[in-house]
């Protein structure tokens, strides 16, 4: 393993190898975005089941409201493994509170943006997460802040581009902050802003076998022998309104049904995710989550059924939680209760 590092340049908007110098040569350079819910509309699902609609699409959407910074197209295959770290001084604006998402992505010579990871760091957490080390930012003031993505083994190949994309929000991945922040980077001789990618170095070996490490076919296990009753399938549709700036995002992930003849048992599982918000009124953010589960055993003609929805709002203050569960053995309510709670927000 070896490791990549790249400056961020605002002034060129580029990532620029290590060795290159950054431009301008007095003072810093500094490069400000203010918080769009719609960054985050296009990073798939957090728990991603491989279906239609979970994974992540092209980025381009959430680069347009995003700080952004590319590579020269590479002169050859960058296989990157392990989690690469986003290490920048920043400022905030218009808060005391705020949230930086960054995120690593592919670009393809027509223009696709693919995404290779993401991270997230809750900006009144910068010194720690225990609450003694908590605290609110100042407006102006700039902070040195590291933001760790999540692990990936991801080969961007020749020809293509790095890119480093930083925004102040990611909902429905994170709950926006309380405040709707500018957020400022700085880069410039006076400052350190970089990124650093863990690279896989091929041994000898490696490289001498017939299929590289990070492009093999994935190998699974023995599959458990079952009929499919209904097959597998999602739908995910964001809704923006363009006069009203309310925006919805749904996703519909339908688990399928299953027969499994060694047992009897026959499942099947969907979930519903609707995820509601205003453009830059933070504390609008409200998620509805439904579930089905389903389970029936043929052979003794009994089946029972789990249904639950959940609402979760919030105010500047604390999180709203209201949740209903019900419970029925052949069509007859067995079980109902609901629940209501309030959290409270604690600087998140």
């Amino acid at each position: 393993m070896s490791e990549a590092v790249f400056l961020l340049d605002n002034r060129s908007q580029k990532l620029l190898s290590a060795d290159q110098t950054l431009g301008g040569s007095e003072g810093n350079d500094v490069r400000s975005i203010g918080g769009s819910c719609m960054a985050g509309m296009w990073g798939g699902d957090w728990l991603s089941w491989g279906i239609a609609g979970d994974l992540p699409s092209d980025q381009k959407f959430a680069n347009a409201v995003s700080l952004c910074w590319a590579s020269e197209p590479l002169v050859q295959d960058l296989c990157i493994m392990g989690s690469p770290t986003v290490e920048c001084t920043i400022s905030v604006a218009d808060g005391t509170w705020g949230i930086v998402a960054a995120r690593l992505c592919d670009v393809f010579p027509d223009g696709q943006v693919a995404l290779v990871s993401y991270g997230l760091l809750n900006l009144t957490h910068r010194q720690g997460h225990d609450m003694e080390a908590v605290s609110e930012l100042t407006p102006s003031q700039e902070y040195q802040v590291s933001i760790q993505l999540k692990v990936t083994g991801y080969t961007v190949p020749r020809g293509h581009q790095l890119q480093l994309c930083i925004s102040p929000s990611y909902w429905p991945m994170a709950w926006p902050s309380r405040d709707n922040v500018t957020l400022s980077v700085v880069t410039g001789p006076c400052t350190q802003s970089t990124l650093r990618v863990p690279v896989y170095v091929p041994s000898n070996t490696s490289a001498s076998s017939k299929q590289h490490p990070l492009t093999a076919t994935p190998r699974l296990g023995p599959d458990i022998p079952h009929t499919v009753i209904r097959p597998s399938g999602g739908k995910r549709e964001v809704q923006l309104g363009l006069s009203s700036g309310k925006h919805l995002m749904s996703s519909v992930t339908d688990l399928g049904c299953i027969y499994l003849p060694e047992n009897g048992t026959k499942f099947g599982e969907v979930w519903s995710d609707y995820y509601h918000i205003e453009e830059n009124v933070p504390n609008s953010a409200k998620a509805i989550c439904d579930r089905t589960f389903n389970i029936e055993w043929p052979r003794v003609g009994t089946k029972a059924k789990v249904v639950t929805h959940s609402e979760m709002w919030s105010d500047q203050k604390v999180f709203f939680l209201n949740n209903k569960l019900q419970a029925f053995v052949d069509d007859e309510a067995i079980f109902e209760d609901s629940w209501e709670d309030t959290i409270k927000r604690n600087f998140v």
